[in-house]
């Protein structure tokens, strides 16, 4: 077991230039139960040649934070001295850095809190992650996210229809039986220390590093998704990280991605398909020679030598479940996001989310508030 009762809690906040957002976010975190028992940690950033106001944003940010949030332990990784060189700087280094000295001198194992300035919580955050922990021995748990819905209209289309790509492409990768299916939202991620100090901590990407941290803390256990109580992330414009919600929002509303299209479900049967033949040829002792279950699949599998994977991973499990699950070491959620993206095939949003929710009606919201309300049911 990874826990006892009682755990310590920390959270993480980077913030760059966000005295606009940070504070609804504190006071959110601090109307929630049990924030007495939580280490608040807010690690204030910026690149070291970065613009004036966001320095002067994160100076008023750090002075305010200090008078009137004197719980938070505040990290200076944005004055001349302390600031990250550009060419180095990234959330994931900072999220990094907040968690490495903010789980100084805590006893070991604490829950770790993943969170972003812009984001709000419910009253039963902390509790609920715990108890969860306290009921499982879990690597991780992801914490389900309504994003807010802003007042204006253009940028509320562009968020609803976000969330609605980000809670499909969830429930099309659960779809093909992989253990790597995980809600990737930066501010839904907790973890137990232990696991994460084992897998080094978070990887200093720009963008991203949920991503690939949940896929090396499910090296140490299951990872599990939770909706007895969410975070609420912000509806932002932003270009501060390469991919994301902000990015995503942006390149939305200049007209450079389409968010009325998905990728097409029967990809991700395709997936399903290919692992569940590998299951059964490992079953029946790998009678006959390996046979591929389709043409596109085929193809893009043999961009990697894929006969010999196959045979390191046979070589090396004396059961079908062990050899399953090195393949899926290969084969991880990365690896699905790379088969998608190289088949480019694409439905319309309507015929995507009919394909795994009986929702009638057109309206893009309607079917949001639909499927968040019924997201924790099993695919049709």
């Amino acid at each position: 077991m990874f826990l006892a009762i009682s755990m310590n809690k920390i959270v993480v906040i980077p913030a760059l230039a966000e005295y606009q957002w940070i504070f609804k976010t504190l006071d959110s975190l601090r109307s929630a139960q049990d924030y007495s028992q939580v280490k608040t940690v807010v690690v204030i950033n910026n690149p070291r040649d970065c613009s004036k106001s966001i320095f002067d944003n994160n100076l008023m940010t750090w002075e305010k934070i200090k008078q009137d949030y004197p719980e938070v332990q505040l990290i200076d990784k944005f004055t001349e001295s302390q600031a990250i060189p550009a060419n180095k700087h990234s959330v994931g280094l900072i999220r990094r850095i907040g968690f490495s000295q903010g789980l100084k001198n805590q006893q070991s194992p604490t829950i770790c809190f993943c969170m972003d300035a812009d984001t709000l919580v419910d009253t039963n955050y902390f509790q609920e992650v715990e108890r969860k922990y306290d009921q499982s021995n879990l690597a991780g748990i992801t914490v389900d996210s309504w994003h807010q819905l802003p007042d204006d209209p253009e940028l509320r289309e562009a968020m609803v229809k976000y969330e609605l790509y980000l809670r499909y492409y969830y429930r099309a990768v659960q779809i093909t039986g992989t253990p790597y299916a995980f809600w990737s939202v930066g501010s839904s991620l907790t973890f137990i220390s232990n696991p994460y100090i084992k897998v080094g901590g978070f990887p200093a990407k720009k963008a991203g590093e949920d991503f690939y941290l949940l896929q090396k803390l499910k090296l140490h256990g299951n990872i599990e998704h939770i909706y007895t109580t969410r975070t609420y992330p912000a509806a932002r414009v932003s270009s501060r990280v390469p991919f994301g919600t902000g990015p995503a929002l942006a390149k939305y509303l200049e007209g450079k991605i389409n968010l009325n299209q998905l990728p097409d479900p029967h990809l991700f049967e395709e997936i399903k398909k290919w692992f569940d033949y590998l299951q059964n040829w490992s079953e029946s002792g790998f009678q006959g020679r390996l046979k591929f279950t389709s043409l596109n699949l085929k193809n893009f599998l043999q961009q990697w030598p894929v006969e010999k994977i196959i045979e390191s991973c046979r070589s090396n499990s004396t059961t079908t479940q062990s050899f399953m699950n090195r393949y899926f070491l290969w084969f991880n959620g990365l690896r699905i996001r790379q088969f998608i993206n190289y088949s480019d095939g694409y439905v319309d949003l309507n015929t995507g989310i009919k394909y795994f929710w009986n929702i009638t009606g057109k309206d893009a919201e309607t079917w949001l508030d639909f499927i968040r309300r019924n997201f924790n049911r099993s695919v049709n």
